[in-house]
């Protein structure tokens, strides 16, 4: 019944969003940044383009078929209405092809940093985009087939029987859910390309883990199965039990956390017993935050600055949107350090979507200026400008708000003190023993102030040129100008460092405030908060002795 169920409800995703006819004479254009990810229809906002061996690509242009096709059997088709797409060289099975629209799976052998898409039609060839081969990048389907709003997902009942998540069938705290995406890490036992994924055995992935609420306040919930979709080709089927004290409401935020990128977050309608949802009513609060980052490394090429100010106006339903937790100190804790990428992002319902109109920010040095909204492409509005060298100094920094109906005027200052400096030696090269503690100390630290340390070992994945960062990290007080972390005894008699040997390295330091500066507006709910942060990177250290 599920399974049924997810594939008709996906079907229109494969099948594109509209079956005109139309005659064509020419070769077919691909649209700039026209492929994007087949669940969340987002490209990836740190790759660009990007193609996952195995899982599901959407690909937008102009002349790509005469009339719309849909495959329909098994395996699927490599040429469709006359169309054919390559990967690198290598055929791609297609679901579905229109006039404007290719639904296409990317061919499990495709290798290398970057491979170029190419449309093909009996009047040509497009040009070729080239694509980076990314080793996960999920997305979720949604039930509108736009990528955002309600998810594609089944409330599992005690009994085994299954329902269509909605508001008007709402999965209840305690239940188990099945969410389906695509764009996961490879899976064990794939089947070939174009043939859908079996029951026996199931093809697992050893990620899936997934949030339900606040992005501040929830911890990732561990799944029961994530792996390919028994009878599908090309999708994930993440299965988790939500949590006994999840949030209720109309549009929980769900989302998936990806090795390298998290997925877009999508809409879950919860409520305790089930049924019709009950909407929660609307929180609003916000955050400004001025960042300096110093960059040592990775190569012997001195010290490099970056100073931004960044500002998002957050709506959401105040069930999840509640403020977040203080930090634990004085514990290392596993800390899963990623490439950074931007996830893909759904303002109707999460996070940043509002505007307060420009924003005049006064940094400690230079005239102030204007800082304006822009819209994104979920309808959203974020604000982040580049700051000159020197603007997040010690001194006051001012943000101003003109106001709109939705978050009215405001005034706000903060007052950042010097920075730390780090003693501790991490010129580039520098080789850590793993037999031994490390220490890290600083000085200048002001009390009430935090320091939070992040130890990151990289390593690659499928591409050479991805990492993927394992590692600790720790708060501590800033007055108290050390951290040590110990060696562990991790096989009887050897005691080492609990990190990754790495030849790529990295300690990064941050200087926080031990609390943020609130302030309100008309119309919030919660109190926003304004904040600064000093943020040491050393950058192409080595652990363990490992040869570069």
């Amino acid at each position: 019944m599920g399974r049924g169920w997810c594939f008709r409800q996906l079907w229109p995703v494969f099948a594109g969003l509209a079956l005109a006819v139309a005659a064509i004479g020419q070769a077919p254009q691909i649209t700039p940044k026209g492929l994007v990810n087949s669940a969340s229809f987002a490209t990836d906002t740190g790759r660009g383009a990007v193609v996952l061996p195995g899982w599901l690509s959407t690909l937008f242009g102009s002349q790509f078929a005469e009339s719309a096709q849909a495959a329909t059997g098994f395996p699927l088709p490599t040429t469709l209405g006359g169309v054919s797409v390559t990967v690198g060289g290598l055929p791609a099975p297609l679901l579905y092809v229109s006039q404007t629209q290719i639904n296409f799976q990317a061919p499990s052998g495709i290798r290398g940093v970057t491979v170029p898409v190419v449309v093909r039609n009996r009047f040509g060839e497009s040009q070729p985009i080239t694509a980076f081969v990314a080793y996960d990048a999920p997305g979720i389907f949604t039930q509108g087939g736009t990528g955002c709003g309600q998810g594609a997902i089944l409330n599992v009942a005690p009994d085994g029987s299954v329902t269509v998540n909605s508001p008007q069938s709402s999965a209840s705290p305690g239940q188990y859910i099945s969410i389906f995406a695509t764009g996961l890490e490879t899976p064990t036992f794939p089947p070939a390309d174009g043939v859908p994924a079996g029951g026996e055995p199931l093809s697992r992935v050893s990620n899936g883990w997934t949030y339900v609420g606040s992005p501040g306040n929830t911890p990732f919930l561990v799944p029961s199965f994530a792996g390919l979709a028994p009878g599908l080709v090309g999708v994930g089927q993440i299965n988790v039990r939500l949590p006994e004290d999840a949030p209720e409401g109309c549009a929980i935020p769900a989302w998936i956390r990806g090795t390298t990128v998290d997925s877009q977050p999508v809409a879950i309608a919860i409520r305790r017993g089930g049924g019709p949802c009950v909407k929660a009513t609307v929180a609003r609060s916000g955050k400004l935050a001025w960042k300096r980052t110093i960059t040592t490394g990775p190569e012997n090429d001195g010290v490099k600055v970056d100073e931004v100010f960044s500002a998002t106006f957050v709506d959401g339903e105040s069930s999840w949107l509640i403020p977040g937790r203080p930090p634990r100190l004085g514990v290392w804790a596993t800390a899963g350090g990623r490439s950074d990428y931007a996830a893909p992002r759904c303002g109707s319902y999460f996070n940043g979507n509002n505007s307060a109109g420009e924003l005049t920010i006064q940094s400690a040095t230079g005239s102030p200026f204007l800082v304006k909204p822009q819209l994104s492409g979920q309808r959203e509005y974020v604000y982040r400008s580049a700051l000159s060298s020197g603007s997040i100094a010690p001194g006051t920094l001012t943000v101003s708000g003109a106001g709109t109906e939705t978050v009215g005027p405001f005034r706000t200052s903060i007052s950042p003190p010097p920075p730390i400096e780090v003693l501790t030696d991490f010129r580039p090269g520098t080789a850590i023993g793993m037999g031994k503690a490390l220490t890290i100390t600083w000085r200048n630290g002001r009390q009430g102030d935090l320091v939070l340390v992040r130890l990151r070992s990289g390593y690659g994945l499928i591409n050479p040129s991805e990492l993927l960062y394992s590692g600790l990290a720790q708060y501590v007080p800033a007055e108290s100008g050390t951290v040590t972390l110990e060696t562990r005894q991790l096989v009887p008699g050897h005691f080492e460092l609990p990190l990754i040997p790495s030849d790529r390295f990295s300690v990064v330091v941050s200087h926080i405030p031990g609390s943020s500066v609130p302030f309100r507006a008309p119309g919030m709910t919660f109190d926003a908060t304004h904040e600064w942060e000093y943020e040491f990177q050393f950058l192409g250290l080595r652990l363990g002795g490992v040869s570069p």
